[in-house]
């Protein structure tokens, strides 16, 4: 089987929702907790290292079960390490070293060299910068969907936008919001239960009973931030000038550390995007293309939205295949 018709099946198996192949187990790295999933027979072809997105459920969600599996049946390990503060959707520049240490741990089990990286969203982006380092040798090739390359822009978007998603909106809030005081703090926890609600589709919501019990003026602020778009702009102008976040965005920018980048890189973006703008990979791709093999996908069947079905969808399905074919390439160094 070729490396398409690898790809067309981990495709249908990730669209399908399939978990049924692999052996699971879980090991240690670096003192951490990781999910590997070996194929359930034959030789394996290249270990992929997982790098799950700021989602509650961590390494556990239902997708990187759908995931691990889709490669596994197609030869390939997979290792999802778990990452507690992604996993509590906290932002935090002490991610990369931890990834960067997880990189080199994989790379050396068993002298199985350089791995890829397959990763989504802030994560994906945190995983570049991951693989710019004292990891670059020890990655191949990367699979990013949906990254960043100016956190800033990003927070600019949801800031913005008419249409942006509030998950994403809800976590920098809960990250950013400026100030100190026991009123920012308690705001703070209520993005983060907005966020969890959205995220987890709770029923029933949690944040209802959180309003409840604050103070007044504490709920009337975040219904103000929610609601008041003059208001949300002075909010957001605080943000972007905040040294902090301001420093926390220079370290964790994909953008500035393309030039330390090894491995060849993978982008599929959709291109209705409401979380991170198609526009930050097409960033990352003219900062890359010309250094290592890369490749870019724009599509409307991997975003943060619904899959849209027309016509074409066969072309739309080929353009992400033969994307996932140019990374298993690149993977198995060929």
């Amino acid at each position: 089987m070729g490396s398409y018709a690898r790809a067309l099946s981990i495709t249908f198996r990730m669209f399908m929702g399939i978990t049924s192949h692999g052996k699971h187990s879980r090991i240690t790295l670096n003192g951490r907790s990781a999910i590997r999933v070996l194929p359930e027979s034959g030789r394996v072809r290249a270990t992929v290292m997982v790098v799950h997105g700021m989602a509650a459920r961590g390494n556990e969600d239902p997708r990187i079960q759908v995931l691990a599996s889709a490669y596994a049946a197609n030869g390939y390990e997979v290792i999802v390490p778990d990452y507690r503060e992604i996993r509590g959707l906290r932002i935090d520049p002490g991610s990369i070293k931890r990834v960067e240490q997880d990189i080199i741990a994989i790379a050396k089990l068993e002298d199985r060299g350089p791995v890829g990286i397959f990763s989504a969203s802030f994560s994906g982006s945190l995983s570049m910068v991951a693989a710019s380092g004292k990891a670059a040798d020890r990655v191949r090739a990367m699979l990013l969907l949906g990254p960043f390359g100016h956190v800033m822009s990003v927070v600019e978007h949801l800031f913005d936008a008419e249409d942006r998603d509030p998950y994403g909106f809800f976590v920098v809030l809960k990250n950013f919001l400026p100030g100190k005081s026991k009123k920012v703090q308690e705001l703070r926890k209520c993005f983060e239960e907005a966020a969890l609600d959205n995220g987890l589709q709770r029923s029933p919501r949690l944040l209802p009973a959180r309003l409840a019990n604050l103070r007044v003026p504490v709920r009337r602020e975040f219904y103000r931030i929610l609601n008041d778009a003059q208001y949300r702009r002075k909010i957001k102008d605080q943000i972007m000038n905040d040294p902090t976040v301001r420093k926390i965005a220079s370290r964790i920018d994909a953008i500035s550390h393309c030039p330390d980048i090894q491995a060849s890189v993978t982008l599929i973006h959709g291109d209705r995007d409401n979380v991170i703008p198609p526009g930050e990979s097409r960033l990352l791709f003219d900062h890359l293309r010309d250094q290592v093999p890369t490749r870019i996908c724009l599509t409307p069947l991997i975003s943060h939205g619904s899959p849209q079905v027309g016509m074409d969808l066969p072309l739309r399905v080929h353009q992400v295949v033969s994307a996932i074919s140019f990374f298993l390439k690149q993977l198995e160094g060929r």
